[in-house]
């Protein structure tokens, strides 16, 4: 039956691979390299702007031809950024690169990746997967087909991608690894909804039965190119973290519905206990609050499994103990988050209660749709082919703060980058917050537990990114962690951290007394900026002050006093903002932060902007800015 289903499998997506190097296509790459090659533009504008003009694919039929410098006028010609950038990216190391994987020369090979852009990389990739299939090493073949198919989509080459989408979904039937060809389909129908032979894969693959043919016009490497009208609103989040993995068995189920069932408990026997049995007022309260509860617990459950039978992998609230963690004191991945046509900046769009919705869907809904554990040379290659295409090659680290789950971690990661429209390599540290209320001193605890970790983090990200700008972003908790990492690295040298820009906390919950005086003079010394949010209205911290003893925190304006150190930004966002995560979620300041993040170094260069004030006394406050 494996055997069966293989033939049927190369038969049909070989014709969808196949480039379209002959018919329409060929003439208008033919029609191309004549109006550049002529001294007039006009024919050449004139094809861009033309109905049947397929940017990406004549692109990619140029290189082929060994036409760089033609591709790249043809980019120019149709005014698609992303295109020139791309094809900027490719010249003629491209040959001496191939040739060396042909010859299988390893110092050649490595030679040539280090000088690569992103496209080349990719190229070279293919001419590996070549090397591997040929040598029928169909494991490793996989493993760069996945890699290289996610990569060539997120730079915007998508006839590459379509062609490695094709080796990996074929290799795995033929391998019979029919859960990877079926999640393999299950994400080429997120990426092209409207494809019915896509939904019709998945139920021949479901009953082990041949796969329907695909549409031979148009071809998937097209459909790619133009036909995912959503694909444009996907966020890759690279992470690391030091949680654990977990999957939602039968322990996590009842630890999910004891609290059900201690509710249903108290609705049952609590008015008689109480004596006040004939108050039925009391009985329909208990009544409607374990209803509301039992509503709110099966949806986060049904939530947690269906995101398990998509994703495979889930981490939870607690301690990584596997080899990763133990050795370089963290795990490494990617997420992609899709973020709905609707979206509203600041919002983290979920299932509405008072709607009934239970599961997310894409069109509403931020959603993560992918979820991957990769290898760390791949982790890091994936961060510098996204660095390398980003002005001014940047990135920025997001570290959460308490009572945060790792789902909710990477929503708000991709939701800042989203808003703020942040040109670079987003990517969050992780740590293992348990994600309730009443958790906050286990909260501490794991916190402190994950410094040492947030710090080989750093140091390895600022060698292996190739990032020459990294700004980093605490929130409330995580500025503790995130300081004391920092703090750590300084220990060895301010070599460690000059490549970290800017250190942005928001909301520190941290003590102020300690940070003013020994923390943030640190901080000051070791990277180029540190800027401070505070606010009077922040009631988590209000509540953690008086879990210490009354003593004020940093993220806290409290009586008139501000946290100031010579060196630092501090931003009263008091005036704009009534809560705690501010950071993510207030329109106003995410306006300041995106100045901050995408070209503005202090707040005297962005005040005009953004609605910034200084105040007498050595800060800043954020107001809404005038009409």
């Amino acid at each position: 039956m494996g055997q069966m289903r293989s033939l049927w499998v190369l038969l049909v997506l070989l014709a969808l691979a196949a480039r379209a190097s002959a018919g329409p296509l060929g003439e208008q790459v033919d029609a191309v390299l004549t109006a550049v090659r002529g001294d007039d533009r006009a024919p050449l504008d004139a094809l861009a702007k033309s109905a049947d003009a397929r940017p990406w694919l004549v692109a990619d039929e140029l290189i082929g031809r060994g036409e760089p410098q033609a591709a790249l006028a043809w980019a120019r010609a149709c005014q698609n950024e992303q295109l020139v950038r791309a094809v900027g990216n490719t010249d003629d190391r491209d040959a001496t690169a191939r040739a060396a994987w042909v010859r299988a020369s390893t110092t050649e090979a490595l030679a040539a990746i280090d000088a690569a852009g992103p496209i080349l990389r990719l190229r070279i990739d293919e001419a590996r997967l070549a090397l591997l299939l040929k040598d029928k090493q169909r494991k490793p073949a996989r493993e760069l087909a996945d890699d290289a198919a996610r990569r060539a989509r997120d730079l915007g080459w998508f006839p590459l991608a379509a062609r490695f989408y094709h080796e990996f979904l074929l290799l795995s039937v033929q391998v019979d690894d029919m859960d990877a060809a079926v999640n393999t389909a299950r994400e080429l129908r997120e990426l092209l909804p409207h494809v019915p032979e896509i939904q019709d894969w998945l139920a021949a693959l479901d009953r082990e039965t041949p796969l329907t043919p695909l549409s031979d016009e148009p071809d998937l490497a097209h459909e790619i190119e133009t036909g995912a009208p959503d694909r444009e609103r996907l966020v890759r989040v690279y992470f690391a973290t030091d949680r654990a993995t977990f999957k939602p068995d039968r322990g996590w189920l009842f630890a999910q519905f004891r609290w059900v069932a201690l509710a249903l408990f108290g609705v049952i026997l609590l008015p008689k206990l109480l004596a006040v049995a004939l108050r039925r007022y009391v009985w329909v309260a208990l009544t409607l609050a374990w209803l509301v509860f039992t509503f709110f617990t099966a949806r986060q459950t049904l939530q947690v499994m269906r995101e398990h039978e998509r994703l495979g992998t889930l981490y939870g609230t607690e301690r990584s103990t596997n080899e990763n963690v133990r050795t370089r004191g963290y795990d490494v991945g990617i997420c992609d988050v899709s973020i709905p046509p609707g979206h509203e900046p600041g919002e983290i769009e979920r299932p509405r209660i008072w709607r009934l919705e239970l599961l997310p869907e894409r069109d509403e809904h931020i959603m993560l749709v992918r979820l991957k554990r990769q290898e760390e040379d791949i982790f890091f290659g994936g961060i510098r082919d996204r660095v390398a295409t980003s002005e001014g090659k940047r990135a920025f680290v997001f570290v959460h703060g308490y009572n945060v789950e790792f789902r909710e971690a990477v929503w708000r990661t991709a939701q800042i980058a989203w808003d703020v429209q942040f040109d670079g390599a987003p990517i969050l540290y992780s740590w293992p917050s348990q994600g309730e209320i009443p958790m906050y001193e286990a909260d501490k605890g794991h916190a402190r537990w994950a410094v040492r970790h947030l710090a080989a983090f750093l140091l390895d990200l600022r060698a292996k990114s190739g990032a020459a700008t990294i700004y980093l972003v605490g929130h409330s908790m995580g500025g503790y962690v995130l300081t004391e990492a920092l703090d750590r690295l300084a220990l060895g040298g301010s070599e460690h951290t000059n490549i970290y820009k800017n250190v942005i906390l928001a909301a520190p919950d941290i003590d102020a007394d300690i940070f003013e005086q020994y923390i943030a003079p640190a901080l000051v010394n070791v990277t180029h900026r540190v800027t401070l949010y505070a606010s009077k209205n922040d009631y988590a911290l209000v509540a953690s002050r008086s879990l210490r003893g009354n003593v004020q925190v940093a993220g806290e304006v409290r009586a008139g006093r501000v946290v100031t150190v010579p060196g630092m930004d501090t931003i009263d966002v008091s005036g704009v903002s009534g809560g705690h995560s501010y950071i993510g979620d207030n329109g106003h300041v995410l306006d300041d932060f995106r100045a901050l993040l995408n070209g503005a170094k202090a707040a005297a260069e962005r005040a005009a902007a953004t609605g910034l004030h200084p105040v007498l006394g050595g800060w800043w406050r954020l107001e809404t800015p005038s009409k």
